[in-house]
């Protein structure tokens, strides 16, 4: 049976933890989506935000709405649910007139924050553009992100986010509609969202690996003298 040096199994341990590092995004990575529920926002005729203020981008509960439940996938298998200390914190700026028949606009910037504690982020992102559709009384909201637009992630359950940041939100039917005979000029509507994204594993959690596979390797070393 070969045996290894031990000096070899040193080197060996800081050539996996680099590796591990390096290729976290490729080989570890996951796709997470996070889906809830409650989600409230209004519409003024120009922009969407969320009901309970049209200001934010702060991380505070005070001015984000309240969600009824949160729930966390990994591949498909769910790995944690809230129910409590949850807020969606949302701002899409120049929506533009939407048809009172229906129609599609693309607005200008915007900002998504979920906040998953007191204390501020969940997870705060920068949108570019959000593709805004109407039809039959309900409303289609889809964006990506990219990491560049993630401004901070505090997410629980270990999670760390990586790009692209996929969102959907489904909401109808729509509630205090108002028109002007040709475009709605404001509304109120609520429904379901899902943010899909890849997940990577923390750095804590490789160093800790490698700290381990050091640890086997000093190990032996001091077994030998």
């Amino acid at each position: 049976m070969h045996r290894v040096r031990v000096g070899s199994l040193t080197a060996m341990a800081f050539a996996l933890v680099f590796a591990l590092t390096c290729s976290a995004t490729r080989a570890d990575a996951a796709t997470l989506q996070i889906q809830f529920t409650g989600l409230d926002l209004v519409y003024d005729g120009h922009d969407i935000f969320d009901a309970k203020s049209p200001f934010g981008g702060l991380g505070l509960p005070s001015e984000s709405d309240p969600l009824v439940s949160m729930d966390f996938f990994l591949d498909g298998s769910l790995i944690g649910h809230l129910t409590s200390n949850i807020w969606a914190d949302i701002a899409i700026n120049g929506v533009g007139p939407l048809p009172v028949g229906g129609g599609t606009r693309t607005s200008g910037a915007a900002v998504f924050d979920i906040l998953t504690n007191s204390g501020g982020w969940g997870l705060a992102l920068d949108v570019p553009s959000i593709m805004v559709t109407y039809a039959g009384n309900q409303l289609a909201l889809s964006g990506i992100g990219t990491a560049s637009g993630i401004l901070a992630q505090q997410l629980p359950f270990g999670l760390v986010v990586d790009n692209p940041v996929n969102l959907l939100f489904i909401l109808g039917p729509l509630q205090n509609v108002t028109t002007n005979g040709q475009s709605l000029t404001g509304f109120n509507a609520s429904g379901t969202g899902v943010i899909t994204a890849t997940a990577v594993p923390e750095p804590t959690s490789i160093l800790l690996l490698g700290t381990g596979l050091l640890a086997i390797a000093r190990h032996l070393r001091n077994g030998r003298r």
